[in-house]
């Protein structure tokens, strides 16, 4: 089994500090430049510390991940590494042209010549990124699936042509031409019911990025392949996105959920799941009416300081090295993944300890995830 490493530039001191109060009259504490200092010293150490491969996602407008283009940290990391291979979490599509997209993928993956890229694909969810890019949020999913169209006719064929309701192309040609693998290599995002019919029909492959336990897991998983199969497809093992934590005692543990809980409350923030009114906009936004529940209003309130401990203490790879085994065997055996890619540092984590974290991971743990077995499901 696979481990990849999530490099998420969150600075969190700033969002704490500015952001939450709109108080912008006083430069941030800890500036951005700082915070990627920060992750990108972690991200060294993921090929000598034994990680298959390091990801990166797009984000806008706030303190919370700011990686405008993730393809230019897979770019900068790619010079820095030899091993590894790479993979977005995710590109979000609908505010971009897809064959401006399609090119540049194709110039990575000719980059990393004979390295893997793994394309995650995603509609987006903030508000806040939609209304900067001017795009209006409830065309998001027929943008999407125009877009992945137009990406893998990109990726398959020598010339092509796309007629849509968003996106006309005359027949044109793709340069550089990507490896044959990379088509192979697209991965759709979803966090709604209503989205996983559309992924699997996309014949796309399954990356869970957050937000879902691995019961949920579970259930998509054997839903998106029971749709594959219904089409004459075979069976796909996903990849799936954990928050990491490994501490040497309990008290180190305690810490790790403390984090955890902290950038849950960053994520919400940025997309403004604890706005009670926001419940009202997702319920009446075409495509994403299934976010009302995720409200703080529509899932009947914030749950307990103890009740977010107890799920993410359940629900994420946080613990001692022989809990994180045993999380990851459980985990693995629920959900047939391929990979799981970590987060290894949230929620105003000092780097120090985050370093310390993946070190004792790489020591006991990882050794024993790299032989697990992957099997049931056809993995690519």
């Amino acid at each position: 089994m696979r481990a990849g490493f999530a490099l998420l530039a969150l600075n969190y001191e700033d969002w704490a500090e500015r952001y939450e109060t709109n108080d912008f009259s006083r430069p941030a504490t800890t500036p951005d430049s700082v915070t990627w200092e920060r992750i990108l010293a972690l991200a060294d150490l993921a090929e000598p510390l034994g990680f298959d491969s390091i990801w990166a996602p797009e984000h806008h407008t706030t303190p919370y991940c700011q990686t405008p283009n993730p393809l230019t940290v897979i770019s900068y990391m790619a010079g820095r590494t030899e091993r590894v291979d790479f993979g977005t979490m995710v590109v979000v599509l609908p505010w971009h042209h897809p064959f401006q997209i399609a090119g540049e993928l194709a110039l990575v993956d000719n980059l990393l010549q004979g390295r893997s890229l793994y394309v995650g694909m995603g509609r987006g969810l903030s508000a806040r990124e939609f209304g900067a890019f001017a795009v209006d949020q409830s065309e998001a999913r027929e943008r999407y699936i125009e877009a992945v169209e137009i990406i893998k006719l990109a990726f398959e064929s020598e010339q092509f042509s796309y007629d849509g309701k968003f996106y006309t192309i005359p027949t044109t040609q793709l340069r550089p031409r990507p490896s044959p693998k990379l088509a192979q290599n697209l991965l759709g995002a979803f966090g709604s019911p209503s989205s996983l019919p559309i992924v699997a029909n996309l014949d796309l492959q399954m990356l869970f990025v957050a937000g879902q336990t691995p019961d949920q897991i579970a259930a998509n998983v054997a839903e998106f392949n029971a749709i594959r199969a219904s089409r004459g497809l075979r069976p796909n093992a996903p990849r799936v996105v954990f928050w990491l934590y490994c501490g040497e005692n309990e008290a180190e543990v305690r810490e790790g959920v403390d984090w955890a809980i902290a950038f849950g409350r960053e994520a919400g923030g940025h997309y403004q799941f604890l706005d009670p009114s926001n419940a009202e906009r997702f319920k009446q936004l075409k495509g994403y009416e299934d976010y009302a529940r995720g409200t703080a209003t529509g899932s009947g309130g914030l749950p307990t300081v103890d009740e977010s401990r107890a799920a993410q203490r359940a629900n994420q790879v946080i613990g001692t090295p022989d809990e994180c085994i045993d999380k990851i065997r459980e985990f693995q055996a629920m959900t047939h993944a391929q990979e799981f890619v970590f987060i290894c540092q949230f929620g105003g984590m000092p780097r120090d300890r985050a370093e310390k974290s993946m070190r004792l991971f790489a020591d006991n743990v990882l050794p024993v995830m790299h032989d697990i077995e992957v099997e049931s499901l056809v993995t690519r």
